[in-house]
């Protein structure tokens, strides 16, 4: 069995959802969600950060223009063994929705590498590579992957990604 290791690089979100209660619906719906002041949005929602969510999301979008996969060799972070072409098409993906009512969703709009994975195999067949992918409401991100039907989650580490700036949608 040869070890690998693959990189998931590109544009994507962290999603931060907010659960809100009637008043807080209200509050937010008069707000300008296109340009609102930062503060006002957390003492409405009564943290100190969005990162206070109770449930977060990140991963790359979900379009082949969008994210680059690579794979090394464990231990050879210098030489691609492969590379996700820009119309890359999956074989197959674990797709979920995962839609919220009465929600805000913060997205911070992220770039960079944001996760490592290890696994494997004989020898990689990119055919036998899943994401999985979830389905906000506005946004598909891949979460992970599956390789040959083995969920690598386990192995996820995150790696060096940057904010680009932060939406916000009301559901």
């Amino acid at each position: 069995m040869k070890k690998y290791t693959l990189f998931l690089n590109g544009r994507g979100g962290e999603y931060y959802l907010f659960p809100l209660n009637q008043e807080q619906k209200e509050k937010i719906s008069c707000l300008d969600l296109k340009n609102p002041d930062y503060e006002t949005i957390l003492d409405i929602l009564d943290v100190s950060d969005v990162m206070d969510a109770k449930e977060s999301h990140m991963g790359a979008f979900y379009d082949s223009e969008l994210f680059t996969i690579l794979v090394f060799n464990e231990g050879d972070n210098e030489n691609i063994l492969w590379e996700s072409p820009e119309d890359f098409v999956f074989e197959d993906d674990d797709y979920s929705e995962l839609y919220k009512t009465d929600c805000l969703i913060v997205e911070d709009y992220i770039k960079g590498s944001f996760f490592t994975f290890e696994f494997e195999c004989e020898e990689f067949d990119s055919k036998k590579l899943t994401p999985i992918v979830i389905n906000l409401g506005n946004s598909e991100i891949i979460t992970s992957f599956k390789y040959d039907g083995k969920d690598l989650s386990e192995t996820k580490e995150y790696y060096d990604y940057w904010s680009k700036g932060f939406s916000y949608f009301l559901t």
